[in-house]
């Protein structure tokens, strides 16, 4: 074989291996980032359903901000029986998290247990029961009665109780989840997505 016959195999090796290369890391990087995106995708589409499906079985809903970064939206809840649910989402972790809430078998004490903003699953955590991890990177959330502008529910009961049927029980849960995608370069970067969850209370269980 001449010197140039060498070359040529030489050079033809190199493009079939430089070609191979670059789709193998074209094949691998859409590979991690559909992995990415589909379990972004589902981390949203179950947070909106649960949420969605059990507030609509909800008459009245409280909120709490605990150690400045947790947010807590507590809501009861008719499924056969009234029980009370706590959405809980962890400001250090940016976790979201769907408890049963004072769910220890002592009727007497769920109302109380209602409207004491100084549990959380930290110090109380008897009464959070049950947990459903819906989300593991939340940026944001709020529970607000308006959709455009803040308008937060606090640890005043939403809406009062003997409200009459005519009165707004619109409420709106935005989230902003920390997404991420993936780049040409394999490298992995935010890429927030935010949505609005909204939900009409019940005026009353009687309603279903």
């Amino acid at each position: 074989m001449s010197l140039v016959e060498v070359m040529a195999a030489v050079v033809i090796g190199a493009l079939i291996i430089g070609g191979a290369t670059m789709l193998l890391s074209s094949v691998l990087h859409l590979s991690n980032s559909s992995a990415q995106s589909f379990t972004d995708r589902a981390a949203i589409k179950l947070t909106e359903s649960t949420v969605s499906k059990q507030l609509s079985e909800s008459t009245q809903v409280v909120a709490y901000t605990h150690n400045s970064v947790d947010r807590e939206l507590r809501y009861n809840n008719f499924d056969g029986a009234a029980t009370y649910k706590s959405l809980y989402y962890d400001g250090t972790t940016r976790s979201l998290t769907l408890y049963d809430y004072s769910n220890d078998g002592t009727a007497a004490n769920d109302s109380a247990d209602f409207l004491n903003s100084s549990y959380t699953p930290s110090t109380a955590s008897g009464r959070y029961t049950n947990p459903i991890a819906l989300a593991s990177d939340v940026a944001s959330i709020s529970f607000d009665t308006a959709k455009s502008t803040s308008q937060p529910v606090g640890p005043t009961p939403f809406p009062a109780a003997g409200s009459m049927p005519t009165v707004s029980r619109m409420l709106y849960i935005k989230v902003t989840f920390g997404n991420k995608i993936v780049t040409n370069m394999g490298e992995t970067k935010d890429n927030p997505q935010s949505r609005i969850i909204a939900v009409k209370l019940l005026a009353d269980w009687t309603d279903q």
